[in-house]
Protein backbone atom coordinates (compact mmCIF):
# COMPACT_ATOMS: atom_id res chain seq x y z
CA UNK A 1 0.00 0.00 0.00
CA UNK A 2 2.48 2.70 0.51
CA UNK A 3 4.09 1.94 -2.87
CA UNK A 4 0.79 3.20 -4.15
CA UNK A 5 0.58 6.31 -1.93
CA UNK A 6 4.64 7.32 -3.53
CA UNK A 7 4.70 7.00 -7.27
CA UNK A 8 8.02 6.55 -8.71
CA UNK A 9 9.61 9.00 -11.30
CA UNK A 10 10.87 7.76 -14.34
CA UNK A 11 11.80 10.87 -15.89
CA UNK A 12 11.05 14.70 -15.63
CA UNK A 13 10.55 17.20 -18.85
CA UNK A 14 10.72 20.77 -17.42
CA UNK A 15 9.54 23.98 -19.65
CA UNK A 16 11.45 27.29 -18.97
CA UNK A 17 10.11 30.60 -20.19
CA UNK A 18 12.34 32.60 -21.75
CA UNK A 19 13.52 34.17 -18.87
CA UNK A 20 14.77 31.04 -18.07
CA UNK A 21 14.88 29.34 -14.23
CA UNK A 22 15.56 31.21 -11.28
CA UNK A 23 18.48 30.06 -8.96
CA UNK A 24 16.15 28.69 -6.59
CA UNK A 25 14.39 26.68 -9.18
CA UNK A 26 17.81 25.68 -10.75
CA UNK A 27 18.69 24.77 -6.90
CA UNK A 28 15.63 22.76 -6.89
CA UNK A 29 16.17 20.64 -9.94
CA UNK A 30 19.95 20.19 -9.45
CA UNK A 31 18.64 18.49 -6.28
CA UNK A 32 15.90 16.50 -7.69
CA UNK A 33 18.87 15.21 -10.30
CA UNK A 34 21.09 14.05 -7.78
CA UNK A 35 18.69 12.34 -5.48
CA UNK A 36 16.29 11.18 -8.43
CA UNK A 37 18.89 9.37 -10.90
CA UNK A 38 16.30 9.74 -13.52
CA UNK A 39 16.98 11.64 -16.18
CA UNK A 40 15.57 15.01 -16.75
CA UNK A 41 14.86 16.68 -19.99
CA UNK A 42 14.84 21.23 -20.00
CA UNK A 43 13.52 22.51 -22.67
CA UNK A 44 13.97 26.63 -22.76
CA UNK A 45 15.03 29.38 -25.03
CA UNK A 46 17.10 30.57 -22.37
CA UNK A 47 21.01 29.65 -22.70
CA UNK A 48 21.56 30.23 -19.21
CA UNK A 49 19.31 27.24 -17.91
CA UNK A 50 20.60 25.31 -20.88
CA UNK A 51 24.29 26.06 -19.44
CA UNK A 52 23.62 25.71 -16.06
CA UNK A 53 21.92 22.10 -16.66
CA UNK A 54 25.06 21.18 -18.79
CA UNK A 55 26.96 22.09 -15.98
CA UNK A 56 24.91 19.98 -13.33
CA UNK A 57 25.33 17.41 -16.17
CA UNK A 58 29.27 17.45 -15.56
CA UNK A 59 28.93 17.04 -12.00
CA UNK A 60 27.23 13.05 -13.18
CA UNK A 61 23.26 13.80 -13.14
CA UNK A 62 21.57 12.80 -15.69
CA UNK A 63 20.11 15.93 -17.47
CA UNK A 64 19.50 17.15 -20.88
CA UNK A 65 19.01 20.69 -21.93
CA UNK A 66 17.02 20.96 -25.72
CA UNK A 67 15.85 24.17 -27.10
CA UNK A 68 12.10 25.09 -27.40
CA UNK A 69 12.20 23.73 -30.99
CA UNK A 70 13.67 20.33 -29.33
CA UNK A 71 10.68 18.83 -27.68
CA UNK A 72 10.95 16.12 -29.75
CA UNK A 73 14.30 15.10 -29.03
CA UNK A 74 13.93 16.20 -25.49
CA UNK A 75 10.90 13.33 -25.00
CA UNK A 76 13.19 10.64 -27.11
CA UNK A 77 15.96 11.81 -24.55
CA UNK A 78 13.48 10.44 -21.54
CA UNK A 79 13.26 7.68 -22.91
CA UNK A 80 9.82 7.87 -24.34
CA UNK A 81 9.59 5.58 -27.69
CA UNK A 82 9.12 7.08 -31.13
CA UNK A 83 5.67 5.96 -31.45
CA UNK A 84 4.71 7.58 -28.39
CA UNK A 85 6.31 11.01 -28.83
CA UNK A 86 3.42 12.46 -31.17
CA UNK A 87 0.92 12.22 -28.15
CA UNK A 88 3.24 13.83 -25.93
CA UNK A 89 4.12 16.29 -27.63
CA UNK A 90 0.24 17.06 -28.89
CA UNK A 91 -0.04 17.10 -24.70
CA UNK A 92 3.23 19.59 -24.18
CA UNK A 93 1.81 21.96 -26.55
CA UNK A 94 -2.27 21.65 -25.50
CA UNK A 95 -0.66 22.95 -21.91
CA UNK A 96 0.97 25.70 -23.49
CA UNK A 97 -2.00 26.90 -24.86
CA UNK A 98 -3.33 26.83 -21.56
CA UNK A 99 -0.61 28.98 -20.39
CA UNK A 100 -1.41 31.98 -22.97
Amino acid sequence: MERLRKPTVTALFVHAEEDGLHARQRAQIAGVCVRGGFPIAVVTDSRLARGSAKAVGWLGAKIQAFELTEARQAFLSLGISVAEVPAYLAAYRALLRLHD
